[in-house]
């Protein structure tokens, strides 16, 4: 299954302001069952871009902005391939089939 996802967001201001780092976390983790097949990100031109993993594996794209400007703006758009799975076929604990739940 293919699914496709955008993500558009702007801020505008009456004068031009200064950014401080800005880090996004827009972006789904790939593992076995979710491929990535096509991925455009975007922000202010002459933005420096850095990505990177945080603590949690996660991606992390860190945007820095060198001028001031009256907008700052974001954009994603990805195609991600998606296999079916099903959703209760995992390992359960022995200690968990014992656990007094009600």
């Amino acid at each position: 299954m293919k699914l496709g996802v955008r993500y558009e967001t702007a801020y505008r201001y009456a004068a031009p302001v200064r950014f401080s780092r800005h880090e996004l976390r827009l972006f789904p983790r790939g593992d076995v069952f979710t491929r990535i097949l096509r991925l455009r990100f975007e922000t202010n031109a002459r933005a420096h871009i850095r990505f990177g993993r945080d603590l949690f594996d996660n991606c992390v794209a860190s945007c820095s902005f060198p001028e001031p400007a009256s907008e700052i703006r974001f954009e994603l758009e990805l195609d991600l391939g998606l296999q079916k799975r099903h959703p209760f076929d995992f390992i359960l604990a022995p200690a968990a089939e014992t656990l007094p739940l009600q």
